[in-house]
């Protein structure tokens, strides 16, 4: 079936002096190959209308012992449904909705989604339908009950009493840890306290030795700019012989 429209057997409405609604007609739809899954969802999918079995309306004149009456809704018979589609017309199943086995059943709501998930398939076959975690949340195949980050973290490593005896844990090692440097670095700093006093009494003994160095330096080496203090006139007589050398 494809289009649209409207499938009507109404039951004719009541005269006006006093008879009662007609009752709807009989509405059967027979669908060939209908239990063969080839069928679907072409054999519905592109049908987008409607069917009418209400009874007649029965007219607004009352008799003494008798007052007229709306006709009965019409009777609808059809094939067997494919799992997932129901309905004269073997339409399929609402979003988060589903019906099993090929069949007369109707669709019915699914309840396997988590909270924080949303149904996102028609036509499902089972009770398990499927869904999607919101936007915000890991994708369902690895998180398939939409926990946020901290649930799934916790749920991950064994669930919350796990979880809490592992950060103890981790707590018991990072304090002895600090401890024991706290107990190290007090040791350090005794065997150092000291340390002070010896390197100032090293910087004055190097001090010392350096001054005495370059004293003794300048008391047997001449530069340049002193070269003139050290210097003067000479008047040398006589003869410069073997004999009488200057």
């Amino acid at each position: 079936m494809a289009g649209d429209g409207r499938v009507s057997a109404k039951g004719g409405n009541g005269s006006p002096n006093g008879g009662g609604g007609g009752s709807g007609g009989r509405l059967a739809m027979k669908y060939l190959k209908s239990y063969l899954a080839s069928s679907y969802p072409d054999q519905s999918i592109n049908w987008s209308g409607d069917h009418d079995l209400q009874g007649g309306r029965a007219d607004g004149l009352t008799f003494q012992t008798l007052t007229p009456l709306y006709g009965q809704e019409g009777t609808k018979w059809h094939s067997k449904c494919y799992p997932g589609y129901s309905g004269v017309f073997c339409e399929p199943c609402g979003i988060g909705e589903f019906k099993y086995d090929y069949s007369y059943g109707t669709c019915l709501p699914c309840r396997n989604k988590p909270k924080n998930s949303y149904y996102d398939k028609s036509a499902e076959p089972s009770s398990m339908c499927s869904y999607q975690c919101s936007s915000y949340l890991e994708h369902e195949k690895t998180n398939p009950d939409c926990l946020d980050p901290a649930q799934l973290e916790i749920q991950r490593m064994g669930g919350v009493i796990p979880f809490f005896l592992l950060l103890a844990f981790f707590l018991i090692i990072s304090m002895s840890i600090f401890v024991l440097l706290s107990c190290k670095s007090a040791q350090i700093a005794e065997n150092l306290k000291d340390l002070p006093e010896t390197l100032y009494e090293a910087w004055d003994s190097e001090t010392e030795y350096v001054e005495k160095r370059k004293l003794n330096e300048r008391n047997f080496q001449i530069r340049d700019c002193e070269i003139w203090s050290h210097t003067h006139r000479m008047y040398l007589l006589g003869n410069n012989s073997i004999k009488y050398p200057w």
